[in-house]
Order: structure tokens, then C-alpha cells, then sequence
């Protein structure tokens, strides 16, 4: 599996929700694992992004984008935090 890091997912979901989630922490589904969107490992194989755990690779999430909207398939992912404004990485 060719990958890059979750920093790929930037734009697409700052558009999709309209905030960087790079610093968001997810907690994966299948494996537990919790780590940072840009610590995840993205492929481009299908009609959108995907976010594989980086620990045990299972799909985290996925990003559709079409004429009628984004759509955000998020249940490989066990809990999603978004760190408060003073905590964020600049």
C-alpha cells in the first residue's frame, strides 16, 4: 500500500468541516491506537482520501467528494478530539 501522512487530508477536510484537523486525535476502532490525523497514513486508491490507522492500518476514515456535497465516513474511528484553541500545534 502506497501511502503518505494525514497532513494530505488538510484541505479536504478543512473544506468538508471548515477547520484544520491535522491536530485533531482519533482513536482507532480496531486497534485502539491514538494518534494525530497527520500521523495517520492516507491513500489515494479509491474515489477519495482514506485514513489508515498507523499502528495497524485499518481504515480510520474516508473522504467522498461530490457534485451534492462531502461526505465523511468516520467508523473506523473509536473517538475523535479536537484540541481547544490554546492547545493546537501553529
Amino acid at each position: 500500500m502506497s501511502h503518505v501522512d494525514g497532513n494530505a487530508l488538510a484541505g479536504v477536510m478543512a473544506d468538508a468541516l471548515g477547520a484544520d484537523v491535522t491536530t485533531m486525535r482519533v482513536g482507532c476502532a480496531h486497534c485502539g491506537t491514538v494518534s494525530i490525523i497527520a500521523e495517520t497514513m492516507v491513500t489515494f486508491d479509491g474515489p477519495g482520501p482514506v485514513a489508515h490507522c498507523p499502528t495497524c492500518a485499518a481504515i480510520l476514515l474516508r473522504v467522498v467528494s461530490a457534485d451534492d456535497g462531502v461526505t465523511v465516513d468516520v467508523r473506523g474511528i473509536r473517538t475523535l478530539t479536537m484540541p481547544r484553541p490554546d492547545e493546537r500545534v501553529e
